[in-house]
């Protein structure tokens, strides 16, 4: 975290993907946690990305951001970005993950 941008103002992350699914069944998130080297996460928080996937089995982009928190336990944490379905299988590519400030 510490090569995240300063501000006064909340920062989010924004992820654009193409995510493919192969069944109505899933449930796809993306999700944000960040954790101190060797613990547990002190921050999770998945957004639902479903609405945006409208057919099966074909590429589809999705885009969705997320609030980070107002401050960190330390500038070494880690910060990841991952798709999470507890349901079923689901393919994602062209990645673009971007930090910046809630307006």
């Amino acid at each position: 975290v510490s090569s995240l941008p300063q501000s006064e103002k909340p920062l989010v992350v924004y992820a654009k993907m193409q995510m493919y699914v192969t069944d109505f069944d899933n449930d796809p998130m993306v999700v944000v946690c960040i954790q101190e080297k060797g613990k547990q996460p002190y921050f999770w928080r998945g957004a639902r990305v479903w609405g945006q996937i409208y057919k099966i089995n074909t590429w589809t982009t999705v885009e969705c951001f997320c609030p980070l928190p107002d401050s960190f336990i330390n500038k070494d944490d880690i910060l990841s970005v991952f798709v999470y379905d507890t349901k079923g299988i689901v393919y994602v590519d062209d990645e673009q993950i971007k930090f910046g400030v809630y307006k």
